[in-house]
C-alpha cells in the first residue's frame, strides 16, 4: 500500500526477508537507519534481485512491494 504523507511516500517493502513499512526518500536513508553509510565498503545491496552500486544509493527510490537484501561482509574468524 502506497500512502503519501507530506513530502514522504510510505511504502510496504521486504527488507532482508522481513516485511516493513517505510517512509524514507531513498535507499541511502533506509540503510542509514540500519547504521550503514552511503557507499560503505563491505556492504552489498540488491533491490528486486539487482545489485545497486553504492554511488546510486542516494538516488534509488522505493516502490510498493520492493524486496531489498543487504549483505554485510565481516572479516576474521
Amino acid at each position: 500500500m502506497t500512502v503519501a504523507e507530506g513530502n514522504w511516500t510510505v511504502v510496504a517493502i521486504e527488507y532482508n526477508g522481513e516485511p516493513r513499512t517505510v517512509a524514507f526518500a531513498s535507499l541511502a536513508e533506509l540503510l542509514k537507519s540500519d547504521g550503514l553509510k552511503a557507499g560503505q565498503r563491505g556492504v552489498a545491496v540488491a533491490v528486486n534481485g539487482k545489485v545497486v552500486a553504492g554511488r546510486l544509493w542516494r538516488s534509488t527510490r522505493f516502490s510498493d512491494g520492493d524486496k531489498i537484501e543487504v549483505v554485510k561482509i565481516f572479516s576474521g574468524g
